[in-house]
């Protein structure tokens, strides 16, 4: 079984300093996140489903902005961004980012305001809760599936 550097640092097959040192600082990817079980059932779904086609956090996505999309299909055919709704980053904490205005967002008013800007720059926007993506996983993938497929053009 062959796997890339970078799936084997998500399987933890590999430590960061072993990627570190192969990769370099500057393209060592962020390691999926422990706190997020859902959101890395997904990623394992969407890997065995699309290997190699979809990047873990991404960063860069819109020039000029700090977006992080959870898990996107960055080529230019795909451009598909799925995000998860957690529990604790969808609160109605204030803080998250900055309106247009200035004024400050609560975390779902961010993410509202992130996916028009995805969008405005020609990305789908994909969100699913903990409970779609626990319970109905199937569902999940097949929607994800028929946006792709949109996309192959």
């Amino acid at each position: 079984m062959r796997v890339s550097l970078n799936e084997a640092l998500k399987k933890g097959w590999i430590s960061r300093k072993e990627a570190s040192e192969i990769l370099g600082d500057n393209n060592l990817p962020d390691s999926p996140r422990i706190d997020s079980p859902p959101q890395l059932a997904l990623w394992d779904r969407i890997e065995s489903e699309w290997p190699g086609r979809a990047v873990w956090e991404l960063k860069g996505a819109i020039p000029g902005r700090r977006y992080k999309l959870d898990i996107a299909f960055p080529k230019p055919c795909d451009m598909v961004c799925v995000e998860y709704d957690g529990r604790k980053a969808h609160s109605y904490q204030s803080g998250k980012g900055k309106a247009p205005d200035g004024s400050e967002l609560s975390a779902v008013e961010a993410d509202r305001e992130k996916d028009l800007v995805l969008r405005e720059h020609g990305w789908a926007v994909l969100r699913y809760s903990r409970a779609q993506i626990v319970f109905a996983m199937d569902r999940v993938i097949e929607d994800i599936g028929r946006h792709l497929g949109r996309r192959d053009g």
